[in-house]
């Protein structure tokens, strides 16, 4: 081609398509349209080549075709000296189809045109803004359905813009979303979020991060202004109809995360959420797991920890301990994030909390601090959840985001100076407060009140009277897992009726799914909270363990309860009654070492750990077997106490019936 003389066998024509200028989209640099393909000044923007190589000669050109200088590669060289590289065929056209008499004819192999697509190259595609890749992103799937080069591209800005194209763009019908299980809170949960105009190109993929959460919320809201109700797309009000509940109120900037749904919900755990990050499926499950039981603790997956200066109070924003991650510390210096998600227990806030005409004014653009000390003032500690998890923005979304006005312009020093100057700062006398030498194997850190041990009955009682909750054992990846070996015996063996000795606050029984259950425990307090729990289930009636007058059940339960029993003589009883009641299977969990005594009896009183078996094996030993032992899925780990046991699954079966 490029030698004195040759012949020209064909000519080709190099089509492409410049980004900038398509129809529909936002308007980039222009080039001139006189500029030739070597020169590669008009490619910086252009999208793909495509040349058509068509064989319209005999066998003896394709020969001499082969041995002599390659049309194709002549092309791809000048795009590959401006950065375009070789992808694929398309269009493919083959010869006639091969006849045979007193045969089927075959299709032919021989192809006799196609278009070559070229495409941007590594280095010229490192030079394209994001707007550039989502625009490219759109037209390989749109122009050439080139899926995978989408993918690509829309990944390198972001794996969860990615991820929702091919979920929700290619294979929607195939998106199949785990069964949620329930979150296991005693009171109602809701998910609140906000956003503006601003957001809504990628709000839905935020919606929809939401709706695939391991664990589900009774509500989630988004609220938006009424004043941009004109504006919202229709990829947004599409979730109305998935689960999202879309409400309108006034327009009171990043408050509307919260504020309305503390107006409708004053009695409900509530999450905040932003709308411009892509949530992990386990974000709102590892929340709950993080809450401590105690209604003053609000846990957070982000939080920075608050420097005093030497008049005690807070130093300027950007010098606090960024991104604090020390979960044994439960502290009121410790100040959440709220868009990477806060938890926040009913009545958490001071009374001012709802009050606009106080917070527009002291810190209008700023719901974190205000928040914070809302919830500082009503006594309340904060806390971050044990493990870190990434939640990445959607590309694009940062750059009208408060956290740029609020940190880099100085705006929360500011709104945290209005704050003090109006409600005060008192430093907490003990900063840290170490909470690994007062936790047990399954106590959620019970801190509302000191409780001297005295009684294994009285202690119980007294710590649900003081709003204290069962332990560790029944809330988070521990009562997941009990609920789902029990609920598989319970299907597997057809069993129709559980009586359980030990029913605490209900918060395990919410993950059940017994045919009939009957609890009892030694705590009137408790048995007052699942009445009141569960007063619309007839399926379920609790009374005190003294109303237990010989009734049986098919299979009785102790759960999280034999280590408890720290009197020899209570628990004879306990094991009396436990395997008088059942008439077919006791699931006894609990540890059965005598030894872990040793590590916990200095700050456990209340846990005093039997090998239980040995009684079953002496008193019971005739009439029942051990039928199955199931080891914890999540083994004790002292650095991991809230989310490990030293309990393990006993099933015993009747072998006299």
């Amino acid at each position: 081609m490029n030698a004195a003389g040759a012949e020209v066998l064909v000519e080709l024509k190099s089509q492409s398509s410049q980004l900038d200028n398509i129809h529909g989209l936002g308007k980039g640099r222009s080039v001139g349209a006189g500029q030739q393909i070597r020169s590669g000044t008009r490619l910086p923007v252009w999208v793909a080549h495509s040349a058509r190589v068509s064989d319209r000669r005999s066998q003896n050109y394709l020969c001499e075709y082969s041995s002599g200088p390659d049309v194709l590669d002549a092309i791809g060289s000048v795009l590959a000296h401006s950065g375009f590289n070789f992808h694929s065929f398309t269009d493919v056209e083959y010869g006639a189809p091969k006849v045979f008499a007193n045969a089927e004819p075959l299709a032919s192999t021989q192809m006799v045109s196609a278009k070559a697509i070229f495409i941007p190259g590594e280095h010229r595609l490192c030079n394209l803004s994001s707007a550039q890749h989502e625009k490219l992103a759109f037209i390989m799937h749109v122009v050439y359905g080139l899926h995978d080069v989408a993918a690509t591209l829309l990944q390198a800005h972001s794996s969860g813009r990615a991820e929702a194209y091919i979920n929700e763009i290619l294979f929607p019908h195939q998106l199949t979303t785990a069964k949620q299980r329930k979150h296991g809170l005693p009171q109602k949960l809701v998910v609140s979020l906000t956003s503006w105009h601003k957001r809504f190109a990628t709000l839905q993929y935020t919606l929809q991060r939401l709706l695939k959460q391991t664990v589900k919320a009774d509500r989630i809201i988004l609220w938006l202004a009424e004043s941009e109700r004109h504006l919202v797309p229709e990829s947004v009000l599409a979730f109305a109809s998935k689960g999202i509940e879309i409400k309108y109120c006034d327009d009171i900037r990043s408050y509307k995360k919260i504020v309305p749904t503390l107006i409708e919900e004053p009695n409900a755990f509530i999450v905040t959420a932003d709308d411009d990050l892509a949530y992990q499926p386990q974000w709102l499950e590892k929340l709950i797991a993080g809450w401590d039981g105690d209604y003053k603790t609000v846990v957070a997956h982000r939080a920075h920890k608050i420097r005093l200066g030497s008049d005690n109070t807070p130093v300027p924003y950007k010098e606090w301990k960024w991104n604090y991650s020390v979960t044994a510390d439960l502290s009121n210096l410790i100040f959440p994030t709220t868009g990477f998600g806060a938890l926040y227990p009913p009545k958490c806030f001071h009374a001012d909390v709802l009050k606009k005409e106080i917070f527009e004014k002291l810190a209008p653009g700023a719901d974190d601090v205000w928040l914070f000390w809302m919830c500082r003032m009503n006594g309340v500690k904060f806390n971050v959840v044990p493990e870190h998890m990434e939640s990445e923005e959607w590309k694009g979304t940062s750059e009208d985001g408060l956290w740029q006005t609020n940190l880099l312009q100085g705006e929360n020093d500011k709104y945290i100076k209005n704050m003090i100057a109006h409600y005060g700062f008192a430093p907490e006398a003990k900063a840290v407060i170490d909470r690994s030498a007062t936790k047990s194997a399954d106590n959620r850190d019970f801190q509302k009140e000191s409780l001297a041990f005295r009684q294994s009955g009285q202690y119980w009682d007294d710590r649900y009277r003081l709003r204290g909750n069962s332990g560790a054992g029944s809330y988070g990846r521990l009562a997941d897992f009990k609920a789902e070996v029990i609920n598989a015996f319970v299907k597997e063996e057809q069993v129709s009726s559980v009586m359980e000795f030990g029913c605490g606050d209900g918060n395990q029984l919410s993950l059940a799914d017994y045919p009939r259950y009957t609890g009892f425990d030694v705590s009137d307090h408790a048995i007052q909270l699942c009445r009141n729990r569960f007063s619309d289930d007839p399926t379920k009636d609790f009374y005190p363990v003294g109303d237990w007058t010989g009734q049986q059940a098919e299979l009785t339960l102790s759960l999280d309860v034999i280590y408890h029993l720290i009197e020899d003589e209570i628990f004879e009883k306990y094991m009396q009654t436990l395997f008088s009641a059942a008439s077919r299977f006791v699931i006894v969990y609990a540890s059965n070492n005598e030894e872990y005594n040793v590590s916990i009896s200095k700050y456990a009183p209340h846990v005093y750990h039997r090998k239980f078996t040995d009684w079953v094996l002496k008193n019971r030993g005739e009439s029942w077997e051990l039928h199955k032992y199931i080891p914890n899925k999540y083994q004790f780990d002292a650095n991991d106490q809230n989310n490990t046991s030293f309990a393990d699954f006993y099933i015993f079966r009747r072998v006299d019936s």
